[in-house]
């Protein structure tokens, strides 16, 4: 898992199942192990994790706007993107 809400999700989601979620001493703190079969994965556990992450993303992103523009300032969005070679002088 690449954040921790989606990990937290994925472990809810785990034991709402019943499957008890794990990983071993020195594993990686994002690693979430589970003894559970491949058509179980497939066909109910990762589709609806995909929803719930898609959904819990698109919250805290709405969250995220919200606060830093109410706290900091009112234009959230992205950086500029500028074409060019990293470093070049701009003229």
């Amino acid at each position: 898992m690449s954040n921790g809400w989606s990990r937290k999700l994925f472990v809810a989601l785990l034991r709402r199942y019943g499957v008890h979620p794990y990983r071993y001493h020195r594993q990686r703190r994002n690693t979430v192990m589970a003894r559970v079969s491949r058509s179980f994965v497939d066909g109910t556990l990762w589709p609806e994790f995909e929803a719930l992450n898609a959904a819990l993303t698109e919250h805290l992103d709405r969250l995220t706007d919200a606060i830093i523009a109410e706290a900091i300032a009112s234009d959230t969005s992205e950086a500029e993107e500028i074409r060019g070679t990293l470093g070049a002088a701009s003229s």
